[in-house]
């Protein structure tokens, strides 16, 4: 796949038209570890977009259906082509049944803090990914939890991972009233009011 050399920000905007791709799309490891470092230990975790040796990484990237489904998405400059050429992406759709419980917890402060608790008796071998959030509609916080399931060739041991979040709501300067937030789509939804301007 090729983009032409424009502006970054047209790059991640032409990025979009991705959902026509395979689940991932990947080059050869020595082209990857060129850009994120070969040392074993080093752990590269990016939310922004980052360049380096003609290598562009894009981490995430919003679709008007879901927050964050198109990750680490890897282009590398062909000055041959004044083009980009993508390397690798990552398709990150909305996996439910793993999270079970919900909780809201708004604080007796002012300005009022609000958190959702997210939890599960058991994650068995998915590995907790990104936690996406968008404000749609000035009224609802959507928010999407991510798992990485395991290699289908992977051995999954029989035994209980619990998993528990506390995601931050943005809600400060918002006004007085009754706001809705989803999580994964439909799984989980509700509602939670404020009862004041919620600013200095």
């Amino acid at each position: 796949m090729i983009f032409r050399r424009t502006l970054v920000t047209i790059g991640i905007t032409l990025f979009f038209s991705l959902p026509a791709f395979s689940s991932e799309v990947t080059k050869p490891l020595e082209v990857l570890n060129e850009f994120i470092g070969t040392t074993p230990s080093r752990t590269v975790i990016l939310d922004h977009p980052y360049y380096l040796n003609d290598l562009l990484d894009i981490p995430i990237v919003d679709t008007p259906d879901q927050a964050g489904l198109f990750q680490d998405g890897l282009f590398q400059y062909d000055p041959q082509i004044d083009a980009w050429k993508l390397l690798k992406v990552n398709k990150h759709e909305i996996r439910k049944g793993i999270i079970t419980k919900v909780e809201t917890i708004i604080t007796d402060t002012f300005p009022v803090q609000v958190f959702l608790k997210i939890s599960s008796p058991d994650i068995a071998c998915n590995t907790p990914g990104r936690i996406n959030k968008k404000f749609d509609d000035f009224s609802n916080f959507n928010i999407i939890v991510d798992f990485i399931p395991p290699p289908p060739d992977s051995a999954c041991i029989a035994a209980l991972v619990p998993y528990e979040k506390i995601i931050p709501l943005d809600v400060y300067g918002l006004s007085t009233g009754i706001y809705r937030y989803t999580i994964n789509g439909d799984e989980h939804s509700g509602t939670f009011e404020l009862t004041a301007d919620n600013k200095f």
